[in-house]
């Protein structure tokens, strides 16, 4: 009697083993999804962080090309609105705003033949440099 109650204890026993074991396996199998999950999150955050970055930086840098443009712009309305007035004023208006178109036309070439030029990597540190630049 007191075999069989060994047995069977060891059967109880043996069984809490099994079935722990089985979830141990499916605990396992579990975090190696999540695990990966995890993984590519985390590589699609690597790819992403730098695009953001570069796509601030142009945002910013397209605002520092905003402002470069509403200064020719109001450049040429005062030189417009001289024309009848004073002639001479707006001939130098007309020529300072000729001027500022020339300047902005050579930032906007550099940006472009520099952006042409660097990685991908490299873009978003020579865009934010490029819009120093323009606001000093």
């Amino acid at each position: 009697m007191s075999n069989l109650l060994l047995v069977i204890v060891l059967l109880m026993i043996s069984w809490q083993l099994v079935k722990i074991s089985k979830e141990n396996r499916e605990k396992q199998k579990q975090l190696v999804f999540v695990k990966q999950k995890l993984q590519c999150c985390l590589e699609e955050i690597e790819t992403q962080s730098p695009t953001q970055a570069q796509n601030q930086m142009a945002y910013h840098h397209c605002a520092a090309l905003g402002q470069s443009i509403a200064a020719l712009h109001i450049q040429l309305q005062v030189a417009h609105k001289l024309w009848q007035i004073n002639p001479f004023q707006a001939k130098h208006a007309l020529s300072e705003a000729y001027e500022l178109s020339s300047t902005l036309m050579q930032d906007i070439r550099r940006t472009v033949k520099t952006l042409k030029q660097t990685s991908p990597s490299q873009s978003s540190q020579t865009i934010f440099d490029i819009t120093q630049s323009y606001k000093q």
